[in-house]
């Protein structure tokens, strides 16, 4: 996303977002850097870290961005959501019943 570009756009700046997906296809991780950047110093982290959001969905290993998911268990399925973890280390878990997940 582009900000504060400037008068005449001269000065584009740029808000940052990588993505992590799993080796199923699955987006497991979202680092949003709060600090602005130019376009040629992508998730610019000088003073401020990117904020980290991970999504569990029972194994599979990060291929791309997001670095590694600690504690989410190959659940044999590898579809169903276990748990979410936000940027604070907040994480909630996910159950399913019925005729969804045995």
């Amino acid at each position: 996303m582009t900000i504060n570009a400037g008068s005449g756009y001269t000065n584009p700046r740029y808000h940052d977002t990588l993505y992590g997906y799993d080796t199923y296809g699955n987006k497991v991780a979202t680092t949003e850097y709060r600090q602005d950047s130019a376009s040629t110093e992508f998730g610019k982290t000088d003073t401020l870290p990117g904020e980290l959001t991970q999504v569990c969905y029972g194994g599979g290993n990060v291929v791309y961005g997001g670095g590694g998911l600690t504690g989410c268990a190959d659940d044999g399925y590898r579809t169903y959501v276990q748990w979410t973890r936000d940027a604070l280390g907040h994480q909630d878990s996910v159950s399913y019943t019925g005729r969804f997940k045995q």
